[in-house]
């Protein structure tokens, strides 16, 4: 953030505010004058942002968007702690910018009523420098990775399911993108994050993650989680550090998709879409087995409910074989990556050995 700060414009009342920032030999006068001059817009006002928004607006960080279209619920209120029951019914983005502006009046709060899309990204992620990614749309967050690629803008991405969460620092001085992480998913476009139950603790302190990332990037101080995600886990009290590396998305690895899709449909093998998963497992005449093929980490990031794990790299073990050959008489087997190659060749290993299965389509 190559910006120009006038040290004179902090006042008395700021000096008295930010004075244990300004003891802060990493922070100090022209820290907190980049922290006030900076401008981030958040996507999505739900339960991380609840805890970023706070502690952001708290620590001085004046210039701030918020893009939401949702109305206030109740069974958002054990999570979402900047809202309370008399909120019920109103627009998040307008409770937001109201309790905001009680903690910092001289905060400049903008508020956007309605969805990220592609066609208002660009116009809004341009006004700022950096995106906090607090959505709960899939498709939202891809079209967010997208455009913060064009941009150069800092992508402060964090993800909560159950008693998980995760956080990295995508695009970052040119670094990774989002989408260069995950093939975008078409199928799960519609999907919400929220569906999935979650602890009330975990947005916030995954909130707080970001807050504190955000804050270091403003200022230029340590390091930052870029080209890596932070993955915690409450049940184990457990954090860690994994490397990311890029995937392939080129176009042919997509079509070569396609023609496998097609060639399995010949040969019976069944593809299932997201759609059609959740009328399976909501159908009590249908006992299903979900299998996750993918390593251990990327499970542990992140998985659908009651998926077993079983690495593509143990699947050809005889135990495993055999483990699968027993589930798959009494189950329907379902098997799923977000990797179009290692998909096929699992679904190869396991037609070999005549165990019948389905594929859920991912792509």
């Amino acid at each position: 953030m190559n910006q120009k700060h006038n040290l004179d414009t902090l006042t008395r009342h700021d000096y008295q505010r930010y004075a244990k920032h300004l003891i802060l030999p990493e922070i100090q006068l022209i820290g907190q004058r980049r922290l006030q001059t900076a401008k981030i817009l958040f996507i999505g006002a739900g339960g991380l942002a609840s805890a970023t928004l706070l502690y952001l607006v708290s620590s001085g960080l004046n210039n701030i968007g918020i893009v939401d279209d949702d109305i206030i619920e109740l069974s958002n209120l054990h999570r979402q702690i900047i809202y309370n029951e008399t909120n019920i019914g109103s627009y998040k983005v307008d409770v937001a910018k109201k309790q905001l502006m009680k903690m910092n009046s001289t905060s400049n709060i903008t508020i956007y009523k309605c969805k990220l899309d592609s066609n208002n990204a660009e116009d809004l992620i341009k006004l700022y420098d950096i995106v906090v990614d607090s959505t709960d749309n899939f498709q939202a967050r891809y079209i967010l990775s997208k455009v913060c690629k064009q941009l150069h803008k800092a992508h402060i991405y964090g993800a909560i399911g159950s008693f998980a969460g995760q956080i990295s620092v995508f695009n970052y001085q040119g670094g990774l993108s989002y989408n260069e992480m995950y093939l975008p998913d078409k199928k799960q476009s519609t999907q919400r994050c929220s569906e999935e139950g979650v602890i009330p603790v975990l947005p916030g302190f995954i909130g707080i993650m970001q807050a504190t990332e955000i804050i270091k990037i403003i200022t230029g101080t340590g390091e930052v989680l870029h080209e890596k995600m932070l993955a915690y886990n409450a049940l184990q009290t457990s954090f860690k550090v994994l490397r990311l590396h890029p995937i392939k998305q080129q176009s042919e690895h997509i079509e070569i998709y396609d023609r496998r899709l097609e060639t399995e449909k010949k040969q019976d093998i069944e593809i299932i879409e997201i759609c059609q998963l959740y009328d399976y497992l909501n159908n009590n005449d249908l006992s299903i087995c979900l299998i996750d093929i993918r390593s251990d980490y990327e499970y542990q990031l992140s998985h659908l409910q009651n998926a077993l794990s079983i690495p593509l790299s143990s699947i050809c073990e005889e135990n495993i074989i055999s483990l699968i050959s027993v589930i798959a008489i009494q189950k329907h087997v379902i098997i799923y990556c977000n990797s179009i190659v290692r998909t096929h060749v699992a679904s190869n290993l396991l037609r070999k050995q005549n165990i019948m299965h389905s594929i859920l389509n991912m792509a």
